[in-house]
């Protein structure tokens, strides 16, 4: 019984991944093409909170407090929405030209 379980548990991972690697070589999605997987929000929301908190990462006050939204309000709620998660720390390796690649 439990080597049927291993099966369908490796099964139900290989599957999915293949098609999401045909889908993606298909689309011409990086490493087959050009072409990101971002898109909507993530291309225009995310990636660009996402530099911005990369650039003032060691600047606590335009982290809590941006004039870059809209005429200036509490980032605080964008930061800790977008931003707490400790992969992001990750972003503070690549350049803001590669961001979409790292997500």
């Amino acid at each position: 019984m439990k080597k049927k379980n291993i099966v369908y548990c490796t099964l139900s991972f290989l599957i999915p991944m293949l098609v999401l690697v045909i889908i993606f070589a298909l689309s011409k999605v990086y490493p087959f093409g050009n072409n990101t997987a971002v898109v909507g929000d993530m291309k225009n929301q995310y990636a660009a909170i996402l530099t911005y908190g990369k650039e003032n990462f060691f600047n606590i006050h335009k982290m809590l407090y941006s004039n870059s939204l809209a005429l200036g309000g509490n980032f605080y709620p964008v930061l800790t929405y977008y931003l707490f998660s400790p992969i992001n720390l990750i972003a503070l390796f690549f350049s803001n030209k590669y961001i979409p690649l790292f997500y």
